[in-house]
């Protein structure tokens, strides 16, 4: 079947069928809108139910600062331009509100954009049931849907790259309103270049395509790949100067490359802020991508360039797996993300693609694999580490003098700390738990002490740990108080330590 452009008859597959359109028969901006609707209530539903991830915190410190200390800030600690900080310190600043949801919302009505929006793009490529497959996959990608719900860039990036690669493919296939179609998408492009770094590996390959097109007149690809090219230059410095910060992103071993990051990545869209093993579900994702590419790759002439849908899908994965094979500890989605709304589409096309049989085949693999992913990022169980819960089990025992010992690492202490600075007043004073010989000094003084320790599993019951407490703090004259596990994707354990009188 060749992928319709838009405004065409009904697909080849309609007319084999009794001639009947099915799905196209219908108003398309009702669909949409259904489509959208789904995007809405995916995205902001329990919008502020997760306590902050730390790089959320980080952002919310940035944006927080003045705007001039924001932008200093970002270029020794982050890893990406100051654009989407300058953006998020007006947000903070007009709302006047720390608040989970009040934070998010404007990613998770990005994310609620980015479902039209992946749509729209989709048709440049493939028939209208294609594309609107394409955005339901995009309501239901447990990626998405993750950073629709993070106090982040990338889902703004998304949102920017899905248009420039939208109003350049229509500018080239398209005859009316090329020249603002390209230099829209020339602006969209270099504005997702200067919100994320990674937009790169979409933006790049798109100028690479567009600069072959010579259905274009010369000055015109050439305006837009030089208008890329500018963007990429002026910020080429601050990502050097950023870079020199934080090597491989900051992010050290966790971006290392392993059979479960590699698989992460390979199936993208699918993955989320649950954490899961190499399961059935992770391989049911893997096998409706592989399949679509596979089936992308062998579509030539039957699908409009479907050679530049295939390859604004894979590079990202390519070249972060790439990297993490020569020793780049980047092997995560946040920095795949960027092909996810490609790779989705790519799945939507196979499917009107591939006979009756196979397309069923695959649908039902990526709707599997996509429902399962939402239903657990949506559970507690996928929500981030339980910072918020904790200070609040803490706010609601009391202990003047108290000394909170948190665990002694950046994703549990950041985001610890930022919440006892907001809730608890007096604020304790803060260790390491792992800094033995603060944890004795406080023995010493006397001081009521909290511990908290993460523990990714936990067998033992808050009884036992009690009794298991009291034996070992005998010596420093301490006992056991409240004993509290929190689990949400990984299980802070807190310990309430009190001087024995």
């Amino acid at each position: 079947m060749i992928a319709e452009p838009p405004g065409a008859a009904p697909s080849e597959r309609a007319r084999r069928h009794g001639g009947r359109p099915g799905i196209a028969r219908l108003d398309p901006r009702v669909l949409v809108l259904a489509v959208t609707g789904l995007g809405a209530a995916d995205f902001l539903w329990r919008l502020g139910s997760s306590s902050y991830f730390v790089d959320e915190v980080l952002s919310l410190q940035h944006a927080l600062s003045p705007l001039g200390t924001a932008t200093g800030l970002v270029s020794r600690t982050e890893t990406t331009p100051w654009t989407f900080f300058w953006g998020l310190h007006v947000w903070l600043h007009l709302t006047g509100s720390q608040s989970e949801w009040v934070a998010r919302l404007p990613s998770a009505l990005a994310g609620v954009a980015l479902v039209p929006a992946v749509y729209w793009m989709a048709r440049a490529f493939a028939d209208r049931p294609a594309a609107l497959l394409a955005g339901a996959l995009t309501a239901l990608s447990p990626l998405v849907l993750t950073y629709a719900q993070q106090v982040r860039v990338y889902v703004f990036a998304l949102l920017g790259l899905v248009l420039a690669v939208g109003l350049t493919a229509r500018a080239v296939f398209e005859a009316p309103h090329r020249v603002r179609r390209l230099v829209l998408g020339g602006m969209a492009a270099v504005l997702a270049l200067w919100l994320h770094y990674t937009a790169a590996l979409v933006v790049v390959r798109l100028c690479v395509w567009l600069a072959t097109r010579r259905e274009l007149p010369r000055r015109f690809r050439a305006g837009f790949v030089g208008a890329c090219l500018v963007g990429a230059l002026i910020e080429l410095p601050l990502f050097i100067h950023q870079d020199h910060y934080a090597p491989n992103g900051g992010i050290g071993a966790t971006g290392a490359l392993t059979g479960l990051n590699a698989t992460r990545v390979l199936e993208t869209p699918f993955d989320g802020r649950f954490i899961a093993p190499v399961n059935a579900l992770r391989i049911i994702g893997l096998l409706a991508l592989a399949i679509s590419v596979i089936t992308l790759a062998c579509a030539r002439g039957r699908v409009r360039a479907s050679r530049l849908l295939l390859a604004l899908g894979i590079t990202a994965p390519v070249v972060i797996l790439i990297l993490g094979a020569v020793g780049k500890d980047l092997v995560i989605t946040r920095y795949t993300v960027v092909a996810a709304p490609m790779l989705l589409t790519a799945i939507a096309v196979a499917v009107s693609l591939l006979p009756r049989a196979a397309a069923a085949a695959v649908m039902a693999l990526g709707a599997t694999a996509a429902i399962w992913g939402v239903i657990v990022t949506h559970r507690r169980a996928g929500f981030d580490p339980p910072a918020r819960e904790t200070i609040a089990f803490i706010q609601r025992h009391p202990q003047p003098g108290a000394v909170l010992a948190l665990p002694g690492h950046a994703g549990a202490d950041i985001p610890l700390g930022f919440y006892v600075e907001r809730e608890l007043h007096p604020a304790p004073a803060l260790i390491e738990a792992t800094d033995r010989a603060a944890v004795i000094r406080t023995f010493r003084q006397r001081s009521p002490l909290w511990f908290v320790v993460e523990r990714h599993s936990l067998t033992a019951s808050p009884a036992a740990l009690t009794r298991f407490l009291d034996r070992v703090l005998a010596r420093y004259r301490y006992a056991a108080g409240v004993v509290k596990p929190i689990t949400t994707s990984t299980t802070f354990l807190v310990e309430q330590l009190l001087p024995r009188r």
